[in-house]
């Protein structure tokens, strides 16, 4: 047992700052298993020794102890600010293990305080949709817009990130009920989701046309022609359609997915020989693809987990492009190389916390990546799970 000096906070801090990292993970942990005087968190901002102690448990790959932390911590809750910063660490854990109930255990401290949080959470709730919890994302999405939406402190528009989620979720809901030849009510539609900021009016008609199952028909050059807009959301419901029927990803992944290639296609005029080569639309820009994943997991982004999805998403695009003979085989390959090229560039810089994002394992593997490929890279994240980890060329030294 450590000596601990509860008196004072500031000769407790002053004895803390001489410890090496593992002895002041445990001279938090045996702080808080003492009586703490009210007093001592006046002049101390003990939240953030708390944070650095689950850093030290993450980085050491001691999730279990992480846990212990949590619960001991839990009793001084209403004493410390920002205590969702230590929820997070819990959610990155469950998310990981698939436990969807110790998930929803962590979440109120978000709900409760959107206007602090926000930025923590957006990353955390990025990754429940793209590890496919629809269901959870949509009642959060309902919960917080208006809660959003209202709330003073927050740039204009904020509510967006969930608007996005409920609009996603009911074209999802459309097309799911179109294969079960269950009736359509269009008014109901438009009205729900002019709610939440959006005026599907105008597309209405061409969104359930495009998402009917027996609509197999490829938006082609003429339409791209006739209305460059129409065609680019045709394409994305196609995509969509493509995402969730074949791999198991649903709309609002593939949608965020899609918003990505969008702003990294070259986005020239097709050809005019032959009539369906859509090489100078599609192909990649290096340059702007490289800008769309690097702004978003920048340091100040709270869009990192979306890059990340982009990053692995993107071949996705490509092979479904390719399917439909969108693009000839040159583009094709000098697309997957620009993506290869980005994706291991993330792996080495994210080596040790590859974990964080395994959600592009729960989507099915790509068709233009085999099955030993997507299966060494699926250990190379549950290693670093599990321990630190060297990438040497392709491969990891655990």
């Amino acid at each position: 047992m450590m000596d601990i000096i509860l008196n004072d906070s500031k000769k407790w801090f002053k004895a803390y700052k001489k410890l090496d990292k593992e002895k002041k993970y445990q001279y938090v942990l045996e702080t808080i298993d003492c009586e703490i005087p009210v007093k001592f968190f006046d002049n101390i901002d003990f939240t953030d020794f708390i944070i650095h102690a689950f850093e030290y448990l993450m980085n050491i790959k001691q999730h279990e102890k992480m846990i212990e932390l949590y619960d001991k911590a839990y009793r001084w809750k209403e004493n410390l600010d920002g205590w969702f910063y230590c929820d997070k660490f819990l959610i990155e854990y469950y998310l990981y293990c698939n436990n969807i109930a110790g998930v929803k255990k962590h979440l109120d401290s978000f709900l409760s305080n959107p206007v602090e949080s926000i930025d923590i959470f957006i990353p955390l709730f990025d990754k429940m949709v793209y590890y496919g919890h629809s269901d959870l994302a949509l009642d959060i999405s309902l919960h917080m817009f208006d809660k959003v939406k209202d709330a003073h402190g927050l740039i204009t528009g904020s509510e967006s990130e969930f608007g996005r989620i409920i609009y996603m979720e009911k074209l999802q809901s459309i097309y799911s009920d179109l294969k079960k030849n269950i009736p359509i009510h269009r008014e109901a539609i438009i009205e729900y989701l002019e709610k939440y900021g959006y005026d599907p009016e105008s597309d209405i008609d061409m969104m359930m046309d495009v998402l009917s199952p027996g609509n197999d028909r490829r938006p082609d050059y003429d339409d791209f022609r006739k209305n460059k807009s129409d065609f680019s959301y045709a394409l994305m419901l196609k995509f969509c359609r493509y995402m969730l029927d074949t791999k198991n990803v649903n709309f609002s992944t593939s949608g965020d997915i899609w918003l990505i290639a969008l702003e990294s296609f070259k986005a020239g005029s097709p050809g005019n020989a032959p009539k369906t080569n859509f090489d100078n639309v599609f192909k990649l820009d290096e340059d702007k693809y490289d800008e769309e994943i690097s702004g978003r997991m920048g340091f100040i982004s709270n869009k990192y987990t979306c890059g990340f999805a982009g990053a692995w998403g993107m071949v996705y695009v490509y092979d479904f492009l390719y399917k439909h003979e969108y693009i000839s085989d040159k583009v094709y390959n000098n697309a997957l190389e620009v993506i290869d090229g980005i994706k291991a560039e993330i792996i080495k810089g994210y080596a040790n916390s590859l974990w964080e994002y395994d959600f592009v394992h729960a989507w099915e593997k790509p068709d233009s990546i085999s099955d030993e490929e997507f299966t060494v890279e699926k250990e190379l994240f549950d290693d670093s799970f599990k321990g630190q980890i060297e990438i040497i060329g392709n491969y990891s030294a655990t």
